[in-house]
């Protein structure tokens, strides 16, 4: 499809539209969703229903850079900036992963317009699915050091923390992170003590 049709089409099951630079980790999720699915295309500079607004080619590149850090597995994008209705339009395309690809804040599907967290059966499911076991695993080992690396940045964040609200609001963050990260160990048969 071209820019024209993608706009005339609108969001669904396989665009998604940002009418501003997302930080990294929204980019993520989406990127995770659209792996785990589909795949599909993010055009970043377009207000719904589908107006060009345009978009800072340097900002969208950055954020695209960083987003990489945000990924666990092997997600197929690729990004590119091109002129339209006289204005700048960032598109990231997604692949159709052949191995499951989390983010720092889990594994995510495409259900209609929206990117939405697996739950621990339906990431169960994908895993039993994969071909590529090894990859699988590889991509969700590397989803626990990410989660296992923001779990140490709350704990410095909730050390630094001035308050009891902020306190307890760390706190639950991690303990959270901890929880899913040691349950879906225990669902690919991996014990910890």
């Amino acid at each position: 499809m071209n820019i024209q049709e993608l706009l005339d089409h609108g969001e669904d099951q396989t665009i998604e539209f940002k009418e501003q630079v997302p930080s990294p980790q929204i980019i993520a999720r989406i990127i995770s969703a659209f792996s785990n699915t589909e795949g599909g295309t993010i055009l970043i500079g377009i207000k719904e229903p589908n107006i060009v607004v345009g978009v800072d080619p340097d900002k969208f590149k950055k954020m695209y850079l960083q987003t990489t850090s945000h990924i666990t597995g092997l997600p197929k994008t690729s990004y590119k900036i091109i002129e339209f209705q006289d204005k700048k339009i960032g598109i990231i395309q997604v692949d159709k992963a052949s191995s499951p690809v989390g983010t720092t804040s889990g594994y995510f599907v495409r259900i209609g317009e929206t990117s939405r967290p697996l739950s621990a059966e339906q990431l169960k499911e994908i895993f039993i699915k994969k071909i590529d076991h090894s990859k699988a695993i590889e991509s969700l080992s590397q989803t626990v050091i990410k989660q296992t690396e923001e779990i140490g940045k709350l704990r410095d964040s909730f050390e630094q923390a001035n308050s009891w609200k902020r306190k307890f609001f760390y706190a639950f963050l991690g303990a959270l992170a901890t929880g899913v990260a040691k349950l879906l160990l225990v669902m690919i048969g991996i014990t910890i003590g």
